[in-house]
């Protein structure tokens, strides 16, 4: 059975180290199966750091909405 590879890459208010982290990730050996990126109801744009590397198949954003009281 081959080994599966899943990285989950927590960020909030955290866009700009996304991008090179989620490069960094993509040049690895072996390739992650799949990485999904849990948005953690940042206030920033993380959508747009991940737009920059969402030609890649293996890669799922994932948005926690900021709630309030």
């Amino acid at each position: 059975m081959a080994l599966k590879i899943s990285v989950i890459v927590c960020a909030h208010n955290e866009a700009r180290y996304l991008s090179p982290c989620l490069h960094c990730l993509l040049a690895q050996s072996p390739l992650p199966d799949e990485i999904f990126v849990i948005n953690n109801a940042s206030l920033h744009d993380a959508s747009r750091s991940v737009a920059g590397v969402r030609d890649s198949d293996e890669l799922q954003e994932v948005d926690v909405p900021v709630t309030r009281p």
